[in-house]
């Protein structure tokens, strides 16, 4: 698997690991692997925008993941089409997953001092929770 794939990959279950780790499902010691995951993902980026991506990858995955009910709530009671109730809980997880594209970003832009985004992206995954 090249770099970029994998990276990619790891965002991913990092999105994943985060969501199943909360109060629905209950698997919460995956909560241990989300920053390891994450960091790994973003190591091979040099460049923000690749940090970004990831971060926006990662984040759309965990928010579809955590609000999975979000279908049900808009195809029952908002009378939405199955299809269209998908497409907006996907669009609500990429507004969403904007804040994990920041946060990739300013990791990205600081790789040297993965320490200092270890903290900041914890906080804003904090604050999303």
């Amino acid at each position: 698997m090249k770099k970029r794939t994998a990276s990619f990959v790891l965002a991913g279950l990092s999105g994943v690991s985060l969501a199943i780790a909360m109060p629905g499902p209950g698997l919460w010691p995956t909560l241990l692997f989300f920053p390891g995951l994450w960091l790994e993902a973003l190591r091979p980026s040099r460049r923000w925008w690749h940090g970004a991506l990831l971060g926006l990858v990662a984040g759309t995955i965990h928010w579809v993941v955590a609000v999975h009910w979000v279908v049900d709530v808009l195809s029952g009671y908002g009378g939405i089409p199955v299809p269209g109730a998908w497409a907006g809980q996907v669009l609500m997880a990429v507004i969403l997953g904007t804040t994990w594209a920041g946060t990739g970003a300013l990791v990205a832009a600081v790789a040297n001092t993965a320490v200092v985004g270890v903290f900041i992206f914890v906080s804003v995954a904090l604050v999303n929770l």
